[in-house]
């Protein structure tokens, strides 16, 4: 049986991949009908201890705050033709952020 974490982690991947499904097929119709590849980015954010000490924080305030977050990129790749008859790859990757914001788009063709 799943744990809670892993449950969670699940309907955050689901969220993401709804967002970045909607946000792709609205901008690049030719990829609509692709299945993305995945891929989790984990990213621990902590202040400088410097910086904490001249503002004369307590430590102890700032745990919470000193966690890790994470984000998908997912991957979309197909292929279009051009002008001259040729095909050439269309690769659209969109990355979302924990929040289920995109926080980064590329397109490449």
């Amino acid at each position: 049986m799943s744990s809670r974490a892993d449950r969670r982690v699940d309907a955050d991947l689901r969220d993401a991949l709804q967002v970045a499904k909607g946000f792709v097929s609205a901008r690049w119709p030719a990829l609509a009908q692709v299945e993305p590849e995945v891929t989790r980015i984990s990213t621990k954010h902590s202040l400088n201890p410097d910086l904490i000490v001249r503002l004369g924080i307590d430590q102890g305030e700032l745990r919470s705050h000193d966690q890790a977050a994470s984000a998908y990129t997912f991957t979309f790749a197909s292929q279009c033709g051009v002008a001259d008859g040729a095909v050439a790859p269309l690769v659209a990757a969109v990355t979302v952020d924990d929040q289920q914001r995109i926080v980064k788009t590329i397109l490449s063709k």
